[in-house]
């Protein structure tokens, strides 16, 4: 997979993947590429950056992956919706909740969810694409004293495959 390391707007925001589930330690550049086996765990977490301000919390309201530089490109994989996993996904992304006490500044500035290694396949041959996986979401992904919150009772609208 491919991540952006910053992604500009009136917050910058980064993309970091760690290592294992703890969230502790992180791939630096020199460990790229990093190579998973179809349905390995890929953690991942996103924090805004140079911010103080405690009642920021971050939301992912939509999130997917393309095997494109430009995040219009196709073919694409909703992996949230709604701020919630994709339900038609076969292997849901996992929201992993950062805590009050997880020893981070601001932890409303942080979100962590675990999606599945997958790969895109051609339409026709069925063949697995040799491409990236690149991970976006809009750009509007902050808001002040906000918070979206995911339940099993409540299913996304309009979910379907991209």
């Amino acid at each position: 997979m491919y991540w952006f390391p910053m992604h500009a707007g009136f917050l910058k925001l980064s993309v970091v993947p760690p290592v294992e589930a703890v969230y502790d330690a992180y791939y630096g550049d020199g460990d790229y590429p990093v190579t998973k086996v179809l349905r390995d765990p890929v953690y991942v977490e996103v924090r805004i950056l140079n911010r103080t301000d405690p009642n920021i919390v971050l939301t992912l309201e939509d999130c997917w992956a393309t095997s494109t530089p430009s995040p219009l490109g196709q073919p694409q994989w909703s992996l949230l919706v709604a701020g919630c996993p994709y339900r038609d996904d076969q292997y849901q992304t996992t929201l992993v909740p950062v805590a009050g006490s997880s020893g981070l500044p601001y932890p409303t500035h942080y979100k962590r969810f675990i999606v599945q290694m997958f790969t895109f396949v051609d339409a026709g041959s069925q063949l697995p694409l040799k491409a990236k996986v690149r991970v976006y979401w809009p750009r509007n992904a902050t808001f002040p004293m906000a918070a979206l919150y995911c339940t099993a009772s409540r299913a996304p609208p309009g979910v379907h495959p991209l």
